[in-house]
């Protein structure tokens, strides 16, 4: 069991991804807690319903890292990217038309906070309780 929203330490030579689905809230923020520094994104929820999230703690040996990086991504998705043909049959996916356009909008935050945020409010600054 890996606790993911805790950044994991690069001691633990790990690797994983996973996708977040069902979520309630259309945010994400990271506190360094002693850099009392922290990045945030808030998007659009009818647009992106999902979350897919990778961590590599020096844990992915083979190619491209072969175990260097240390690194965390969180990004939000429109479907699942886990089977493209579960994603056509359940139709959980964004479908333009030829020449259709849509548009949407994404705030990234950068923030300080000496403690965990618990989301951000209509003016994209933090919520600390």
């Amino acid at each position: 069991m890996i606790d993911i929203s805790r950044v994991i330490p690069p001691e633990a030579r790990t690797a994983y991804i996973v996708y977040l689905k069902n979520i309630s809230e259309w945010w994400f923020g990271i506190t360094n807690l002693k850099s009392k520094l922290g990045f945030g994104l808030v998007w659009d929820k009818n647009i992106f319903k999902h979350i897919w999230m990778w961590n590599a703690c020096r844990g992915s040996q083979g190619y491209p890292w072969y175990g260097r990086t240390y690194n965390i991504a969180i990004e939000p998705w429109s479907s699942l990217p886990d089977n493209f043909g579960k994603v056509l049959k359940n139709g959980d996916f964004v479908l333009l038309e030829p020449g259709e356009i849509i548009s949407t909008k994404y705030v990234a935050i950068v923030y300080k906070s000496d403690k965990r945020i618990e989301g951000f409010n209509r003016h994209c600054s933090p919520i600390i309780r």
